[in-house]
Order: C-alpha cells, then sequence, then structure tokens
C-alpha cells in the first residue's frame, strides 16, 4: 500500500473535504492525543444507510476495524475525520456518496451515490502497528486464560 505523504496539499483536501461532512462528537477524547498519517488506527464503528438500515457494526462482531491512516485503505470520509478526534473520542458522521463508496456503491450492501452515517469510537492508534499487535495480545490472553 502507499502512505500518502502529508503535505500542505493534503491537508487542503482533507479540509475542503470535510466541510461537506456532517460530524458530531458525542463523547469527547482525551483532547491530548490525535492520530497522523501514517499511524495504525483501530477503531469501532456502526454504519447506516439514508433510510436507517444498519450496514455492518464492528461491536457485533466483537472486532474492531483496523487501517493506516492515509493508506487509502478505508474510504474518503473517514481518512478526512479520523485525525481531528482524539483518542477515545466518539462521533456521528455523515458522508456524502462522493467520500464514501460513489456513483459504483459496495454491492449488495451499498447501493450506488448512497449517504452514509457512521457512529464512529476511535479507540487507539500507534505510529509503530501496535494498535493491532495489542489487540490480538488481548485476544490471545483471553483465549489462554479460558
Amino acid at each position: 500500500f502507499t502512505i500518502i505523504n502529508k503535505t500542505d496539499d493534503m491537508d487542503d483536501i482533507y479540509k475542503n473535504a470535510r466541510e461537506n461532512i456532517s460530524l458530531v462528537v458525542t463523547k469527547p477524547g482525551d483532547a491530548l492525543n490525535f492520530p497522523k498519517i501514517g499511524d495504525s488506527i483501530m477503531m469501532h464503528y456502526i454504519s447506516y444507510l439514508d433510510n436507517g438500515e444498519m450496514i455492518d457494526n464492528s461491536y457485533n462482531r466483537g472486532q474492531p476495524c483496523y487501517f493506516i491512516l492515509g493508506a487509502n485503505q478505508v474510504i474518503l470520509g473517514w481518512e478526512c475525520v479520523i485525525p481531528i478526534l482524539s483518542k477515545s473520542a466518539k462521533a456521528r458522521i455523515v458522508v456524502p456518496p462522493e467520500l464514501a463508496y460513489g456513483s459504483y456503491g459496495y454491492a449488495p450492501l451499498i447501493p450506488p451515490n448512497a449517504t452514509l452515517t457512521f457512529e464512529i469510537e476511535l479507540i487507539s492508534f500507534s505510529s509503530d502497528g501496535t494498535a493491532y499487535r495489542l489487540h490480538n495480545d488481548a485476544k490471545m490472553m483471553d483465549l489462554l486464560l479460558k
């Protein structure tokens, strides 16, 4: 994968894109620690279509989402919002189609040109990939203790 270089141009792209995203912080984070491009992100999410139908729920699966910020592994709407949330923050975001799955959608779950709503929780992040490893270590300990 390719990590986007964090330049003034990228800051402008993210800022302009964020103007099209509705963001409501439902639980403030620590207000001290913010993820950066290249960080390993661990977050939970619930996604909904415009009609309120739930598409996906990482809480129900018991498996957070992991990705590298800026590596084009998730929708642009997430890439734009995550850097302005601090650790442990929860938010509700409404992402327009052009910052989500666009005119193609993501069949069979997401139709073309769908506006999506996400409830997200930024659990943790790290610059050395430990967010993913820490989660797996905790899962392994649970298995060993059973």
